[in-house]
């Protein structure tokens, strides 16, 4: 996208449009072209204040409006491009006031605004880009759904995400960089905000589309979707919502050959419906082509996933030790040198097999820098649940305060972690909190579910301890009781990926 902004700057730049003016406006287009020309030279770093400085010039009023339009555009996207995100903002607001602003504008505007936190921005700039499908495409799924998170909850908020997300529906419009499959996810919002707004027929039709196994378990635990699931109890059954959805995986597998993705996707499913040797069938003919010396597309995003499902499907197998072998070596592959992915999963399955030592080793030489808020708490919990195993007090009361300080990363894992350490009121009442935050109650809600357990996998006592404890969370009367208002405790007949 970056490309496509700088190359129409610069074809206008280039042009008439730049024309000299009058008295110390030379001095600045002078400036301009300068920092237009370390920009075109991929310098942003160089152009930035070069740039900024003519921008901020007094004498810079006395350009046209076309030319202070094409400085302004590509003062933000430059910026963007160097992570200085608040002139990229200041610019990207500049150039949208006008009316030469085109899609690419709002797009980085978008963009940038969320990339600062400036969230009523960035969700009202969005709202502007659905006017435009195809923009919308270029944001990541993970980068649209932030935009989204960020304002829901408020009449307002829920008021704007609502027109955001019809306006994608209305267009049909589908993800071109990731699985189409992906805007399930916007399909399930659209439709629970037309039951809050009391449109049952029009959720009813929207839910209709979904097809994502990873849908269904928020559809069937959320009361607002009650009239949706009783007008078609049939397609709405989890199991065969799950058979389902693992022969549209197969489908899409078998058509997409250049691609590790769909492969990962039939193997995850597979494992829920607790099918491991159909996994390891899978998964092996796809390494097999990949040692073999054929190319995928993805395999840098991928391979590491590969490893990953395959280590699931031999632990489900009873094949501890396989099962390891095969995590420990995904680990050392993919997310660009940096596998914390794996890293963390590995050290799940240690201290779950009350093998704490081995789990705190793993994650001997852990770089939160290359994790995401939500993978540094997952890490503490592996830390922490292998402290509580070797009652490490002093490492686990740190543990503990870390845990406290970023609960809003991850309630869920927050929780766990209170399992862990045996706070089972603590963990109750930061239960019982997020319950009560209709933004972040499905995190709990989630882990409050039970589900199928792999027919063939070992005994892992920490594990069984832990399921224990949940399952002693869900009954007790505060719980239920939260619970009750909004949502439902499901015993759900695949396995859950937690």
């Amino acid at each position: 996208m970056r490309a496509g902004w700088m190359a129409l700057s610069l074809v206008l730049l280039s042009g008439a449009a730049f024309a000299s003016a009058a008295g110390n406006a030379d001095d600045v287009l002078g400036e301009l072209q300068r920092g237009i020309d370390r920009a075109q030279a991929n310098d942003c770093a160089g152009a930035v204040p070069v740039l900024k400085g003519a921008v901020e010039s007094p004498a810079f009023g006395q350009l046209t409006a076309q030319q202070q339009y094409i400085a302004e555009r590509v003062l933000a996207g430059c910026a963007f491009d160097i992570r200085d995100y608040s002139t990229s903002v200041r610019m990207s607001r500049a150039a949208t006031a006008g009316q030469q602003a085109e899609k690419t504008d709002w797009y980085l505007r978008t963009l940038a605004s969320w990339a600062s936190k400036d969230k009523d921005d960035a969700s009202q700039s969005l709202l502007r880009l659905v006017a435009w499908p195809d923009m919308v495409s270029g944001l990541k799924m993970q980068t649209l759904y932030s935009v989204l998170d960020d304002v829901a909850g408020t009449p307002e908020g829920d008021a704007r995400n609502l027109k955001i997300v019809k306006a994608l529906y209305d267009a049909n419009w589908r993800p071109t960089e990731e699985p189409a499959v992906y805007a399930d996810g916007l399909w399930l919002r659209l439709a629970r905000l037309e039951l809050k707004a009391g449109d049952v027929a029009a959720a009813r039709q929207v839910a209709a589309v979904i097809t994502s196994s990873e849908c269904i378990i928020e559809i069937r635990s959320d009361k607002l979707f009650d009239p949706v699931v009783a007008a078609e109890p049939g397609h709405y059954d989890i199991a065969k919502f799950f058979t389902a959805d693992a022969a549209r995986r197969k489908a899409k597998m078998a058509k997409t050959a250049g691609k590790l993705e769909p492969v990962v996707a039939y193997a995850t499913i597979l494992y829920q419906l607790d099918r491991p040797d159909e996994v390891l069938a899978v998964i092996d003919k796809a390494l097999a082509k990949v040692k073999a010396g054929q190319k995928f597309e993805d395999a840098d995003d991928e391979l590491n996933w590969l490893y990953n499902e395959r280590s699931h499907a031999l632990m489900a197998l009873g094949r501890v030790d396989e099962a390891l072998a095969t995590m420990e070596s995904g680990s050392h592959v993919g997310e660009h040198g940096h596998n914390v992915s794996q890293t963390i999963n590995l050290a799940d399955v240690y201290y779950s097999l009350g093998r704490p030592q081995d789990a705190v080793k793993v994650l001997a030489d852990f770089d939160p820098n290359h994790a995401s808020p939500y993978g540094v708490m997952a890490a503490e919990e592996a830390r922490a649940c292998a402290y509580a195993q070797l009652g490490d007090q002093a490492k686990l009361a740190k543990s503990l305060a870390f845990t406290r300080a970023h609960a809003d990363d991850a309630p869920g894992v927050a929780v766990q972690i209170l399992l862990c350490a045996g706070q089972e009121d603590e963990a109750a009442a930061m239960a019982l909190h997020y319950l009560n935050d209709e933004q972040k109650r499905d995190r709990i809600l989630q882990c409050l579910h039970t589900d199928l357990a792999p027919a063939k996998a070992p005994d892992m006592p920490f594990d069984r301890l832990m399921r224990a404890r949940w399952e002693a969370l869900a009954k007790r009367p505060e719980i239920v009781a939260a619970v009750e208002r909004f949502g439902h405790i499901l015993h759900v007949p695949v396995v859950l990926l937690h």
